[in-house]
């Protein structure tokens, strides 16, 4: 367990002016709390924890509903322009085709 933890030893990421606090579970920008839905959150953590790692929309899908809900077709796509309009567009990057990640950590 340790090992999975070695690169956030704060459990704090930055991507640009966003600090996201993973043990808190609060996002910042410039010092101002944004705040998320529950969901929003999901989608935010999921590539925070995983720096440098692309986020399929499967990934996406089982971490926000499981395996019991139907997942709209544009379910993902709602939430990630949800998210890009509270924090900015600067947080998540769409990498076509193969998924998201947090921007400046993009996996080439």
């Amino acid at each position: 367990v340790a090992r999975r933890y070695a690169a956030l030893p704060d459990n704090v990421v930055m991507v640009g002016t966003i600090r996201i606090d993973l043990a808190r579970r609060q996002l910042e920008r410039e010092g101002r709390t944004i705040d998320l839905s529950a969901r929003e959150w999901a989608i935010v953590e999921l590539p925070a924890r995983r720096p440098g790692a692309l986020c399929s929309r499967e990934q996406i899908e089982d971490a926000l509903y499981g395996l019991s809900d139907d997942v709209e077709s544009n379910a993902i796509e709602v939430f990630i322009s949800r998210i890009r309009k509270k924090a900015g567009p600067g947080l998540i990057m769409t990498v076509r085709g193969r998924g998201y990640c947090l921007a400046g950590n993009a996996a080439r």
